[in-house]
């Protein structure tokens, strides 16, 4: 593979991802890991790290490099939510807008406008540990996750619709 997007979602601290009720990760460890990725994967091209949780902007200047994009749901030392059994949370926004066939900067722009009340989305694309410079926005532009179908704007338009009445005959 070429590419790889790690999700992590889950309650975080700062600079811990909680695994489960009894393992945490931290960001150290993670950078290790994906140290490791980049070094058993030659033609490796990025990895997209997306993590909601809680303190999850703590973990983007940890995760340094120049394959590695890091999206995060909160700033360090803020909270991530998920109400409504997470209905509205970052996630749900975001996978939401990707599934219809949008890029990440339209996603991440979506989800960051409708959780703005709560919270604030990280983005660290270029790599320098640096969350939300013109540049790492620009760079989510036109980058998808999966197939990158898009969205198509020429989609075809029905304007006058005219029909016999025999078409109509469900006798005969």
């Amino acid at each position: 593979t070429d590419n790889v997007t790690l999700y992590l979602i889950d309650h975080g601290g700062d600079g811990t991802f909680r695994l489960n009720e009894t393992e945490t990760l931290s960001a150290v460890e993670l950078g290790g890991w994906l140290d490791r990725l980049e070094q058993n994967i030659p033609d490796l091209q990025q990895i997209t790290i997306i993590i909601d949780a809680c303190e999850s902007g703590s973990f983007i200047p940890k995760l340094v490099g120049p394959k590695r994009r890091v999206i995060t749901s909160a700033q360090p030392q803020q909270n991530a939510y998920f109400l409504t059994q997470g209905t509205v949370s970052f996630s749900n926004y975001f996978w939401t807008h990707l599934f219809h066939g949008n890029d990440l900067r339209s996603a991440f722009d979506h989800a960051s406008q409708v959780m703005n009340a709560y919270q604030t989305p990280q983005v660290d694309f270029n790599g320098n540990g640096i969350a939300n410079e013109g540049e790492d926005l620009s760079l989510l532009n036109n980058q998808y996750i999966g197939n990158g179908v898009g969205t198509d704007t020429s989609a075809p338009l029905i304007s006058n619709l005219q029909a016999s009445p025999s078409q109509f005959d469900i006798n005969g």
